[in-house]
């Protein structure tokens, strides 16, 4: 049984859009969230995190975006930008949530009086 040539073309054309459908490896790098979490858990990475803290590195963060990277690649390419997109929001939050560098400094309302460059009258 011969098929018809517009249908042959038809096919081809579903066959990419199911495949872009799917297509979810520009979402989530598997190769390079597996290498971040092997990092972490090497012994260089484990042994200056031992001298800095004086504690065992934590490495749960690194194994849920791995196991998170492993479940966006059976998920539609749609539904998976829009986990991503709301796991980053969340992260995003946690980090500005907690205490971290930009804490350190406060904002000047104006410039010191006193500097090297203007001296005191």
């Amino acid at each position: 049984m011969s098929r018809d040539p517009g249908e042959e073309e038809f096919l081809k054309q579903l066959q990419q859009v199911d495949e872009k459908e799917h297509d979810t490896t520009s979402i989530c790098d598997l190769s390079q969230a597996f290498d971040r979490l092997w990092s972490c858990y090497a012994l260089g990475s484990q042994a200056t995190h031992y001298y800095r803290y004086g504690t065992k590195k934590d490495c749960s963060e690194r194994t849920d975006d791995f196991k998170f990277c492993l479940k966006l690649k059976t998920m539609a390419r749609a539904k998976a930008e829009k986990l991503k997109e709301e796991r980053e929001a969340e992260k995003l939050e946690r980090f500005y949530a907690d205490k971290n560098s930009e804490d350190v400094w406060t904002l000047r309302k104006s410039p010191p009086q006193f500097t090297p460059f203007n001296p005191q009258p």
